[in-house]
């Protein structure tokens, strides 16, 4: 009986520590936000292949209506930026990016052009952004074409909140986009960008 006591001392000693450890292990969370997107087997998808990319666990939200104040009615699109900040203030601190995703027409401010059309926007580091399939579908052949384009812009604007600046490698997931359709040429991650990873 003495013996059977020591033992469940040893084991509830041993709790902490190994919670420790699988803490430790514990993958990022990422949230997948559908704003106006209800394409639920594209989002399935995308869910598996960042979990695959990233190693990261991923979560998809009930998709939801953009707030009234992110809209710029003058070009009939979204600010980028206002998406991003409202991801930020509606996640728990737990989750480590939120990425919008719409198929809605987003905007931000560059250079000297304040409403200036882009795929996607994400700060780095970051804890949020945002990927549009607006522009990207226009030209897309056909859906699965449309889900690998959605899959780099989703992987780029990601690993900006993660640390990574733009690459000048043209085949890189990181390459700037500069206003041109790039993402037909992107291969991978490059091993630089692979290095500077923050996850």
């Amino acid at each position: 009986m003495i013996g059977f006591v020591f033992l469940l001392l040893a084991a509830c000693k041993q709790k902490p520590a190994q919670q420790a450890v699988e803490n430790k292990k514990a993958k990022p969370i990422v949230l997948l936000q559908p704003l106006q997107f209800a394409d639920s087997s594209a989002l399935l998808q995308l869910k598996d292949s960042i979990e695959q990319f990233y190693n990261v666990n991923v979560f998809i939200a009930a998709n939801t209506a953009f707030p009234e104040n992110l809209f710029y009615k003058p070009r009939n699109r979204y600010r980028a930026d206002r998406i991003i900040h409202w991801l930020r203030m509606n996640i728990a601190d737990s989750i480590r990016t939120a990425v919008g995703i719409t198929a809605k027409d987003v905007s931000t401010t560059k250079g000297d052009a304040y409403d200036y059309g882009v795929m996607g926007l994400g700060y780095h580091p970051g804890h949020a952004c945002v990927v549009s399939t607006y522009r990207p579908a226009k030209t897309a052949k056909n859906k699965m074409h449309l889900q690998q384009r959605l899959l780099k812009l989703v992987i780029h604007e990601m690993g900006h909140n993660f640390g990574l600046p733009h690459c000048s490698n043209e085949e890189c997931f990181m390459v700037d986009a500069e206003g041109k359709m790039k993402l037909d040429k992107e291969k991978y991650l490059c091993n630089s960008c692979k290095k500077k990873l923050k996850l």
